[in-house]
């Protein structure tokens, strides 16, 4: 399970990427399954386009959106561990 200290990078090896409009399209290139990713969870991923712990995140989402921290902090660990479970992202 992700914290606020977990380091999270991208599972790119399986992931084909297309942008539409604000959001993302993913494939997975072994399953052959599609992912879409709205706008914030876009927002996420691109942020991770370099390992970034979780409260990194975190700040640059309130830096773009009006969330109060604890929103943002709940919000945030959820869609994290929502793309680990996808296979999306990994940590440590």
């Amino acid at each position: 399970m992700i914290t606020l200290q977990s380091l999270i990078t991208r599972n790119e090896t399986e992931f084909v990427v297309s942008e539409l409009g604000n959001d993302l399209v993913m494939m997975n290139t072994k399953s052959g399954s599609y992912i879409g990713l709205n706008e914030v969870s876009a927002d996420i991923w691109r942020q991770l386009e370099h390992p970034a712990k979780a409260t990194q995140i975190i700040s640059h989402l309130q830096s773009l959106y009006e969330v109060s921290e604890d929103v943002c902090e709940t919000e945030t660990l959820e869609c994290l561990n929502a793309m680990l479970k996808q296979g999306l992202i990994r940590y440590n």
